[in-house]
């Protein structure tokens, strides 16, 4: 496992960072500046150091100093509306690579998959006191196992690329980081999953304090909320039918995030395919939903094949319909006339009106004397 050194101003700045990294053998932590750094220069055998700042002036400072202590160790940099002229200037002093801030998920996957010397095996093993997957694992029931006294280190959390941590020191819970949700609400939202890898590692380097309630005030806010999303499922039709987004929805009348939701329901999704699609808060997308079904935005299975087959039979006994096959039946007969003309015409023979030939010549000379 590579370490990282992440030396950043604001704690959220590196839980960013964090929650963004995909599944790799990585381990970070957390520095205020580089004098808290260099004073715990020693914790690890750093194979990459991560400085972030909202100031490039800063930036550009703190790349000096630690390129003048430890040269050796690669130096990453991310500064918010990075100047091409700016970027250079970093380069020159040694930085590896320059990131504009925010940094997205795609960009720290290729970086950290394009440098392989990184991930150069090491003679020894990183130890983990625990390692589960959540598939048979409670989230909550795990976390209060280890909210022990001697307990302090991080619980982490990995479901294909979302990544999430709880930090727990001397028993207590103290910090949480997963995507852009405050601490508390990443603790429900982590011991709520159904699926992936968790693990605990001993560690005594924890964030400072950001959760501020006790350990059973915690317990009782998980409690409460995977209460609040059962009783939010009871609004929802059984779990293996599938919603549908209504065949007559405009999806111009919804915005972009609201709008690749009603697309992905389009041809059906089960609640539970939605609840593994959702990376958020599902309570919060669920209340979203249930308002959808109250207004007839998503509809189950039976309800939406039953609109489809009336809206079917309509458009086949509709007066478009009707008019659309007697323009078909007009142009056919007027097929059929010009077919008509191109053949020669047929002489009709008409009856024979007289008796013998002798009236015959009779009739001839009165019509040539008049």
């Amino acid at each position: 496992m590579i370490h990282v050194a992440v030396i950043a101003r604001e704690k959220s700045w590196f839980d960013q960072i964090i929650t963004q990294i995909p599944s790799l053998p990585i381990s970070f932590r957390w520095f205020e500046n580089c004098s808290v750094f260099f004073k715990n220069q020693e914790l690890e055998d750093w194979q990459l150091i991560y400085l972030i700042s909202d100031r490039f002036d800063l930036l550009q400072e703190e790349l000096v100093q630690v390129k003048e202590q430890i040269p050796e160790i690669p130096v990453l940099c991310t500064v918010p509306k990075l100047r091409q002229s700016q970027r250079q200037l970093l380069h020159q002093l040694g930085a590896k690579e320059v990131f504009p801030w925010p940094v997205t998920r795609q960009e720290m996957k290729y970086f950290f998959k394009s440098y392989p010397e990184f991930f150069i095996a090491k003679a020894e093993e990183d130890q983990y006191d625990f390692i589960g997957q959540l598939d048979f694992v409670d989230g909550v029931e795990l976390l209060r196992s280890f909210c022990t006294k001697e307990n302090t280190g991080i619980l982490t959390f990995n479901w294909d690329e979302r990544n999430g941590r709880i930090e727990i020191q001397n028993g207590q819970i103290v910090h949480a980081a997963y995507r852009q949700l405050d601490p508390l609400t990443s603790v429900l939202v982590l011991t709520s999953w159904h699926h992936g890898q968790v693990s605990f590692k001993e560690e005594s380097f924890i964030s400072k304090r950001t959760i501020m309630l006790t350990n059973k005030q915690i317990f009782d806010e998980c409690l409460q909320y995977r209460q609040e999303r059962e009783h939010l499922l009871q609004a929802f039709p059984p779990e293996e039918v599938k919603l549908f987004t209504h065949p007559d929805l405009n999806f111009e009348d919804f915005g972009p995030s609201e709008r690749s939701w009603l697309y992905k329901m389009y041809k059906g999704r089960t609640i539970l395919e939605l609840r593994d699609l959702y990376e958020g808060d599902f309570n919060f997308m669920l209340k979203k939903l249930k308002l959808w079904l109250e207004k007839q935005y998503i509809i189950p299975e039976e309800e939406y094949h039953s609109i489809r087959a009336k809206k079917e039979a309509e458009m086949s006994t509709s007066g478009l319909t009707r008019l659309f096959r007697k323009i078909l039946k007009s142009e056919q007969k007027e097929k059929e006339k010009e077919t008509s003309k191109e053949q020669p015409p047929v002489q009709k023979k008409l009856p024979y009106l007289f008796a013998s030939f002798e009236n015959l010549q009779i009739f001839k000379s009165m019509v040539e004397e008049s």
